[in-house]
């Protein structure tokens, strides 16, 4: 299993939340599970989405197909780590 953090600024909120919960249908096709979205307490426009994979090559390709629409709504270069399930 591995874990996506992909946290990043974006220039409107509700923009962003549109955008996100359209993309439901493709994450599940593309094998993202979503565990959960933030936004910073004190940012509202910071976002942290934490999504798991089943491999590296899924996340790779979810991050190359995602950097374009984060490049659109995004203020700045997305933060995106990925990690490896230990346990």
């Amino acid at each position: 299993m591995v874990t996506i953090i992909n946290t990043h600024e974006v220039k409107d909120f509700n923009t962003w939340k549109e955008q996100f919960e359209a993309g439901a249908e493709n994450r599940k096709r593309a094998g993202i599970n979503v565990i959960n979205a933030y936004n910073d307490h004190s940012n509202p426009n910071k976002i942290t989405v934490i999504s798991e994979v089943v491999d590296q090559e899924t996340a790779h390709a979810f991050i190359a197909n995602m950097k374009p629409m984060l490049e659109k709504i995004s203020v700045g270069e997305p933060q995106i780590t990925v990690l490896n399930k230990l346990a």
